[in-house]
């Protein structure tokens, strides 16, 4: 579906939740970046985020410069 919207013009996704909601809303946006590179501007918002990658992860999304 993400896919799609993008085809269409739609090139901004942000993701939001609260909490458990919050972890999940960075999990679905790593995925949607690694899946769809071509996706520039993806964003989340998190409330009350439980640590939910490692520095592995974290290191491989954003890494030092």
């Amino acid at each position: 579906m993400m896919h799609r919207l993008y085809l269409k013009g739609h090139d901004k996704i942000v993701f939001t939740g609260h909490s458990l909601g919050a972890g999940v809303c960075l999990l679905l946006a790593l995925l949607t970046k690694s899946k769809y590179p071509e996706m520039k501007d993806v964003s989340v918002y998190g409330y009350a985020m439980p640590a939910c990658v490692d520095s592995g992860i974290a290191n491989a999304v954003c890494p030092a410069n």
